[in-house]
């Protein structure tokens, strides 16, 4: 099974709902809110192309300034759908999956519940996430959505706590992965206490903050295009002045058995960003749709080299990512026994960017975790006295995909 598979590989992280009893209160509270997402998701029918449902509950916190008439009516209407004593003391907006019949159009159950709080004025951050799925064992958040929640002001990846839940009960065995029921009482008289005893059921949990799934975004992450842009030129600017061209630049091995290391750029290196910046320079042709052109350079095993450019469309969503149009390269590359073995995606300025979700789920799930990446990071990423410098990266696809499913030992 899918799920069961993908979850096998986070038994490291794995915990039931067995609590430290010197913390009462903050399992009574975890308690509740599973019961709160599994309630939600256990009202509703299942999407037409996957049939597997996904709840995301997502609490909040609001500044301690007046408080505006619509967050007042929002605040109201969720204490009315609440019954449970923690939860209905705080905020919280729910989102469900969705699916059209183009399956690349779906959205994911967390960006659902997160555009929500753009209707909320004075949002001070978001405290958590309990996440529900039809899966006998919990689920990680899919890559659209980690690049979502890591792209948000209200949340400190750093802190923030995901709660992921399964739906088999392991004390009573009770199963609720496609239990339906659309009268709340019905739900919570099924999942509030376990029926072998009477105490709460005893899920399975995986917790995991942001920051350790969603490594490395891009350093425009939570700034607008503009910013980018500004930001995007004065690196460039910079470099040019100190005339410190990516031919002098090092790589900072930050995986290193001996810690954070460097090393020169090799010859097929420097190639491969000056072929990636040079693609994006030469396609900047919609900067008035958005200010920012990515292109992307993929080196093989064999020593061929190709490149691709994002296309940019109206609808942002419709977009074509840089990376991912390097696929039918690397599917064909995949016949002869040619993987990948070096990736880079760079924006006009030269500034080198990760790969983005998408293509992090492709090449993740594909079986190319072991191509390596090279991205920049604010120097305070080592350690460094100054704030403003980039410095190169080497990393791999598996490292800036965590817990991911092994689709190609399901596939193949």
């Amino acid at each position: 099974d899918f799920y069961e598979m993908q979850t096998k590989q986070e038994q490291g992280t794995m915990a039931s709902t067995c609590w430290d009893t010197n913390n009462s209160d903050k399992q009574r509270e975890d308690d509740e809110d599973i019961i709160l997402a599994h309630s939600y998701r256990l009202s509703l029918s299942k999407p037409r192309q996957s049939s597997f449902r996904v709840v995301a509950v997502i609490f909040y916190e609001l500044h301690s300034a007046s408080t505006s008439t619509s967050t007042a009516e929002h605040h109201q209407q969720h204490e009315r759908n609440n019954e449970q004593p923690t939860t209905r003391k705080r905020l919280h907006v729910v989102g469900s999956n969705d699916e059209p019949c183009y399956i690349g159009g779906s959205i994911c159950a967390e960006r659902a519940a997160l555009v929500q709080l753009r209707f909320i004025p004075n949002l001070k951050r978001i405290t958590k996430i309990v996440i529900s799925t039809d899966a006998t064992l919990p689920l990680h958040p899919g890559m659209l959505c980690r690049e979502f929640l890591s792209s948000h002001t209200a949340i400190d990846p750093q802190t923030l706590q995901i709660l992921m839940v399964g739906s088999i009960c392991n004390s009573c065995l009770l199963d609720i992965t496609s239990t339906q029921s659309h009268e709340k009482k019905e739900h919570n008289e099924i999942i509030s206490y376990c029926c072998s005893k009477q105490e709460t059921h005893q899920w399975d949990i995986v917790r995991n903050r942001l920051c350790d799934i969603y490594p490395h975004p891009s350093i425009y992450n939570r700034i607008t295009a503009a910013e980018a842009s500004k930001l995007g030129k004065q690196y460039k600017k910079q470099d040019f002045q100190k005339k410190t061209t990516t031919s002098t630049r090092t790589i900072l091995l930050s995986n290193s058995d001996n810690g954070i290391v460097k090393r020169s750029l090799s010859d097929q290196e420097l190639e491969l960003v000056q072929l990636a910046t040079n693609e994006a320079i030469e396609n900047n042709n919609r900067d008035t749709l958005h200010p920012i052109q990515y292109a992307a350079a993929i080196l093989f095993q064999d020593g061929t080299t190709y490149k691709a450019c994002q296309r940019k469309a109206l609808e942002y969503g419709c977009s074509l990512d840089a990376v991912t149009q390097l696929g039918a390269y690397i599917e064909q590359k995949r016949k002869d026994n040619v993987n990948p073995a070096i990736l880079v995606q760079a924006d006009q300025f030269g500034v080198l960017h990760p790969p983005f979700a998408t293509a992090r789920a492709y090449l993740s799930e594909y079986g190319f975790g072991d191509c390596k990446v090279l991205i920049m990071v604010q120097q305070a990423f080592v350690q460094s006295n100054s704030e403003s410098e980039l410095e190169i990266v080497e990393t791999t696809i598996k490292e800036l995909s965590p817990n991911v499913p092994d689709m190609g030992a399901l596939y193949n």
